[in-house]
């Protein structure tokens, strides 16, 4: 097969060359694929939409040596409030930097790209980017196999009757009261923290909004998570940087 269709969402993307671009995209059939789009920065390219970081689109690949090239395009849906809104837009660029760091190259991940597609169109209907972070970590962790534990320790694996007063990302889950003292890593966290993963666990991602949570809890669940995630794929993503300062920056 020379030439193959996918449904795709724009990862990322880089400059090549005076005219052209390397995209990194989501497929729902291949899984994760990086592909030159020729022309794409030139001001009559017909591909330049499928070019842009969150959009979706139907695009026509042929299969090249090394990248792939991308050769028709149509923009299903481009998501334009996530460009407009600095909130949304940081938390936007987090998920899908987060989702090319979970996994590897031409897997198929069909749950991920459901999961990336809900999220992103969750932030462009203006729910709480930071509560739809939050989700996206936990669901996307409990897709790739690392979902963090929160009905048993983590350390002695007895039975959680309440929620735990602590949370160890080497060990991937909370820890009880007699533990938590002796776990290296575990930090003790407010029960309302481990309340709030567990709320937006038992929830499609799309219903996030409806688990109320305050500035603490979020901040505190995103560091807990993306250190979960990071222990375990051992890749830092850099935007979260830039959403955690941003959301400083508004309380």
């Amino acid at each position: 097969m020379r030439v193959y269709r996918a449904e795709v969402i724009v990862l990322r993307r880089i400059n090549l060359g005076e005219t052209d671009k390397v995209v990194t995209l989501l497929s729902r059939q291949y899984g994760k694929l990086s592909a030159v789009a020729k022309g794409a920065r030139k001001p009559t390219s017909r591909i330049a939409g499928a070019t842009e970081v969150f959009s979706c689109c139907s695009v026509m690949l042929a299969l090249g040596r090394n990248l792939d090239v991308l050769t028709q395009s149509e923009v299903k849906v481009s998501f334009p409030a996530l460009r407009t809104d600095l909130g949304r837009f940081a938390a936007a660029s987090y998920i899908t930097e987060l989702t090319d760091a979970i996994l590897p190259e031409r897997l198929p991940a069909p749950a991920i790209f459901d999961l990336l597609l809900g999220a992103l169109s969750a932030l462009q209907s203006d729910a709480n980017p930071s509560l739809v972070a939050r989700a996206f970590e936990l669901h996307a962790a409990r897709e790739q196999g690392y979902e963090p534990t929160f009905t048993v320790c983590a350390q002695c694996h007895a039975p959680l009757g309440s929620p735990a007063p602590g949370f160890s990302p080497a060990l991937g889950g909370a820890v009880c009261a007699s533990c938590v003292g002796r776990v290296r890593d575990a930090e003790r966290v407010a029960p309302n923290v481990i309340r709030l993963a567990q709320r937006l666990l038992s929830v499609p991602l799309q219903r996030a909004s409806e688990s109320g949570a305050g500035h603490h809890e979020l901040t505190t669940l995103g560091r807990l998570m993306r250190a979960h995630i990071e222990y375990r794929t051992e890749r830092r993503v850099k935007s979260a940087e830039f959403m955690d300062a941003l959301v400083a920056t508004t309380q």
